[in-house]
């Protein structure tokens, strides 16, 4: 009888004369042979991040950081992470390993520390005996295709001039889309400009030439090929014209532009609206005296599962209010020993007010660099023209103060 400790030993390859036991994500024609030639069926995408002293929640941020959706597994090795995503079978023809592959170089490239030489479809892994996360998340090779694609940004070279006509354009909803959206947003609203193009009788060219200059006031703007797939995707004559569900989540404006489906109260639906995850970071922040975060393990990720809401939606709304002016980042070292706290703008600007009219040097670090808490404030308020530096570099410890959190320095 095998005990589980001599097992471990032969899967790790202890015992003297037996090889390492490892596993294939995909699948072979044969089992002495893990050539490419010889596959069958892919499985899975998986990540070997090579890279010690991560704990999960950073693996979690790299993860999502890049756009990728959760992972089906992650296993922790003695030398890093093995993250897998489990896809739908897709049998292995030269054309399909060539396009798993693709991606696969895509992801390596997208997260830091990733192995480049695992991006191969017959690659075999550890086996994952230290399971940290699992999930009944399953995906298709097209989704990390989407997503590769939404993520290679591509430069438009030629600008078109138009003119934007008739009633489906003419809606304040539409005239919202078309000043530009950020990062989470832009799939979704250039198709449905492009449906408004096409309901509203233009030709399918001069939709393509509308949305490579409505493209450039996007932050980022899309990859140049994706505005072509998603006109011609309008224009296929599946679609009758723009969704009114779709175009009330991307702006908060009621579209009428056809019968619609009354918008289902916040509790009822799977996604959050943006304006709604706004108000909650606000609320969030006010209700726990203007400011959060400081401990170690105080990441978006936490602060997105404590207001319930999806990170990507999170991340999207954290950007907006600090891209308006209401919410500072101060974010301290890096790793597994970074610090971050999230706090009003308008109450760091009181005490920094406080500080000016006291005489208290602030602002500066200790090298005499402006932190980016004082560019922040100097962009979205009135605080340069209150003398900015009072009094010579100061002190660390008085920098500090504004958040008063011995532990922040903000250099």
């Amino acid at each position: 009888q095998l005990l589980y400790g001599t097992l471990m030993k032969i899967v790790n390859g202890e015992i003297k004369g037996l090889p390492a036991v490892y596993w294939k994500p995909n699948t072979f024609f044969r089992d002495d042979k893990s050539q490419k030639d010889c596959l069958r069926w892919l499985n899975a995408l998986f990540i070997d991040l090579d890279e010690e002293g991560l704990s999960s929640l950073d693996v979690f941020d790299r993860v999502y950081g890049a756009g990728l959706p959760e992972p089906t597994l992650i296993n922790e090795t003695p030398h890093g992470w093995h993250i897998f995503w489990a896809i739908e079978q897709v049998r292995a023809w030269p054309e399909k390993i060539k396009r798993y592959e693709k991606v696969a170089r895509a992801m390596v490239k997208a997260l830091e520390g990733a192995d480049p030489h695992a991006a191969s479809a017959e690659k075999f892994m550890r086996l994952p005996r230290n399971v940290k996360h699992f999930s009944e998340a399953r995906y298709t090779l097209e989704d990390f295709e989407d997503w590769q694609a939404i993520n290679e940004l591509d430069t438009p070279t030629e600008k078109a001039r138009v003119y934007y006509i008739t009633q489906c354009l003419n809606h304040d909803a539409i005239k919202e889309l078309l000043k530009g959206v950020e990062e989470g947003m832009r799939d979704n609203a250039c198709f449905t400009l492009a449906l408004c193009f096409y309901k509203d009788g233009h030709a399918q060219v001069e939709a393509m030439a509308a949305l490579k200059e409505w493209n450039l006031k996007n932050s980022p703007p899309l990859p140049y090929h994706v505005i072509p797939q998603k006109v011609r995707s309008a224009y296929s004559g599946k679609y009758h014209g723009p969704s009114g569900v779709h175009v009330y989540d991307l702006t908060g404006i009621p579209f009428n532009s056809r019968p619609i489906t009354p918008a289902k109260p916040r509790e009822e639906r799977i996604r959050d609206h943006l304006w709604e995850v706004k108000e909650d970071i606000l609320k969030y922040l006010k209700d726990h005296g203007g400011r959060v975060g400081g401990q170690s393990g105080f990441s978006q990720t936490f602060f997105a599962e404590l207001l319930g809401v999806a990170l990507s939606t999170f991340k999207t709304a954290l950007k907006s209010l600090r891209k308006d002016g209401k919410v500072i980042a101060f974010i301290k070292g890096k790793g597994r020993a970074k610090k971050v706290v999230y706090a009003l703008l308008d109450n760091v600007v009181s005490i920094v007010r406080e500080r000016i009219t006291e005489g208290i040097p602030w602002g500066r670090s200790g090298n005499g660099k402006l932190n980016h808490m004082l560019q922040e404030l100097m962009v979205h308020s009135d605080i340069h023209s209150l003398g900015v530096v009072v009094g010579g570099l100061p002190p660390p410890q008085t920098v500090a103060m504004v958040l008063q959190e011995p532990v922040f320095r903000l250099e």
